[in-house]
């Protein structure tokens, strides 16, 4: 698949673009039920993660398009923000439900507790550089550093 960005904006779609070309790639990825609200790359390119106002969290095969295994659930509100570890093994999920949820990648379950602190929704969430800890931001005006 050539070098992409992922869009998705007030749709249920989300839409892979070729950075170079600043064209479409492919068909929109379908199988949100709600507006999209956070996408990005696993490290190596070849799949696709997304968050909805759905409640849910899906993966997709980058190069064919299609959802792989069923959607990721357990969050109790909309998704805000997702993304994957550097190595690719897990994905991290931050809600308006006040927590942040760790995925493993590949067998779509999720791994330990949710991580709980914040009092207001979770706006956003990330990986640090070497995937030991995870940092998430949060409506409350507050940043959490949490072990991995």
């Amino acid at each position: 698949m050539a070098q992409g960005l992922c869009q998705a904006h007030m749709t249920t779609l989300v839409r892979v673009w070729d950075a170079d070309r600043g064209v479409q790639i492919g068909s929109p990825l379908q199988g949100h039920t709600f507006w999209v609200t956070s996408v990005g790359f696993s490290p190596d390119g070849t799949r696709i993660v997304s968050g909805s106002h759905d409640k849910t969290v899906r993966v997709w095969d980058a190069d064919r398009g299609v959802e792989i295994g069923s959607p990721l659930q357990g969050h109790t509100s909309f998704v805000t923000s997702v993304g994957f570890s550097p190595d690719g093994t897990r994905i991290v999920s931050g809600s308006y439900d006040k927590t942040v949820r760790v995925w493993d990648a590949d067998r779509g379950v999720e791994i330990g507790s949710p991580l709980q602190g914040h009092t207001e929704g979770v706006a956003s969430v990330g990986f640090s550089p070497d995937g030991t800890r995870i940092v998430s931001g949060s409506y409350d005006n507050t940043c959490e550093s949490l072990g991995c």
